[in-house]
C-alpha cells in the first residue's frame, strides 16, 4: 500500500469539484441554439448547363431574311447592306455614299440627310478616307456664319478661307490669308489692296449682276446679304443659306400674322402692279424702294 501524499490528495479533490464558470458562459449554455442546419446533400440544384437544350439544325438568319426598300433608288436591300436613315426611311449603302458626295458638290444639299441629317457614326465605315476629309472641310464652311464666310478673291483659287486664317493686325479691316498667298478683305470680300484699301459697300449691287426687271428679279437677303433670284411661285422667300423667311417685296420678315403683307400692299405674286420708277421706288403711296424696302422718308411702311 502506497503512501498518499498531500499533493495527490489535492488533485483528487479538485477533480471532484470543477472550477466555477463565468456568468456569461452560464447564460450562453442556457440559451437555445437558433442556427438551422441543412443537409446539403439532400438539397442539390442542377446547373443550367446540365439541362437538355433544344437545338436547331439550321437557325434562321433574321438580319438577312428581312429586306427593306431604299427610299432613294427603291431597291430591296438586306438590313446589313443599308442604313436606317431615320425612323421612317431606309437607305442602301450606295445611296448613302452618294448623299455625302452630293453634299460636297452643292452646299444646299449639305449636310447629307434624309428627313434629318445622317448620323455620321453610323456610316463612317462606308466613307473613304478622302471623302471623310473633304466632308469635314465642307462642314467647317457650312457652319461658319455667313458674314464670316470668305472665299479667296483670286479667280484661279476661290477656296473657302477658315476664320482661323483671319488677320486682325490691320487698323483698317480684317484680312483673310489664303494658302495660295492671296489676301481677301473680310468686310467686302474683295482683293485686299493694303493700307490704301477701301471696302466696297456690300449692299451695292455687283456689276456682273443683270439689272432688275420683271423677268429677272434679284434682291439681297435681309438676313445674310446673299443675292437671291426669284424665279416663280409666291413672294414668300426662304434663304437657302441663313434660312431667313421674308417678303420679296418689302423685305420684312415673314413672322407676322397671315395676310399681313397682302393687307399692307405687297402682292402675293409678282411685282406691284404700278411698277417702279427710275430710282427703284414703288409708284404707290407707300413708295418702298425695290432693293432696300424703305421709302424716301426712311420708313418701311
Amino acid at each position: 500500500m502506497t503512501e498518499r501524499t498531500e499533493a495527490t490528495a489535492l488533485v483528487e479533490i479538485s477533480s471532484l469539484y470543477p472550477p466555477p464558470r463565468s456568468r456569461k458562459a452560464v447564460r450562453k449554455s442556457r440559451k437555445p441554439s437558433t442556427k438551422l442546419r441543412y443537409n446539403v446533400s439532400q438539397h442539390t440544384v442542377k446547373d443550367e448547363a446540365d439541362a437538355p437544350k433544344e437545338t436547331l439544325s439550321n437557325p434562321p438568319d433574321l438580319e438577312n431574311s428581312i429586306t427593306y426598300e431604299c427610299c432613294i433608288c427603291g431597291d430591296e436591300t438586306q438590313f446589313t447592306a443599308g442604313v436606317a436613315a431615320c425612323a421612317s426611311h431606309f437607305l442602301c449603302n450606295e445611296c448613302t455614299v452618294n448623299s455625302y458626295e452630293m453634299a460636297l458638290g452643292d452646299i444646299q444639299a449639305f449636310p447629307a440627310r434624309c428627313c434629318t441629317p445622317l448620323a455620321r457614326r453610323l456610316v463612317e465605315h462606308l466613307l473613304s478616307a478622302a471623302l471623310r476629309t473633304a466632308y469635314s472641310l465642307r462642314a467647317q464652311e457650312y457652319y461658319t456664319p455667313r458674314t464670316l464666310r470668305v472665299y479667296c478673291s483670286r479667280e484661279m483659287c476661290g477656296v473657302f478661307i477658315h476664320p482661323s486664317r483671319f488677320d486682325n493686325t490691320s487698323a483698317f479691316a480684317t484680312v483673310a490669308r489664303c494658302e495660295c498667298g492671296a489676301k481677301t478683305c473680310v468686310g467686302c470680300k474683295q482683293v485686299w489692296k493694303g493700307a490704301s484699301h477701301c471696302c466696297v459697300d456690300s449692299a451695292s449691287k455687283p456689276a456682273w449682276l443683270p439689272p432688275y426687271s420683271p423677268t429677272c428679279r434679284i434682291k439681297q437677303c435681309p438676313g445674310c446679304g446673299l443675292w437671291i433670284e426669284h424665279k416663280d411661285a409666291c413672294n414668300h422667300m426662304t434663304c437657302c443659306y441663313c434660312s431667313q423667311q421674308f417678303c420679296f417685296i418689302c423685305l420684312l420678315p415673314w413672322e407676322f400674322t397671315e395676310g399681313f403683307h397682302e393687307s399692307e400692299g405687297c402682292p402675293s405674286y409678282g411685282d406691284p402692279s404700278e411698277g417702279y420708277d427710275d430710282e427703284g421706288y414703288e409708284r404707290t403711296e407707300r413708295g418702298l424702294h425695290r432693293d432696300t424696302g424703305f421709302s424716301r422718308a426712311g420708313r418701311n411702311r
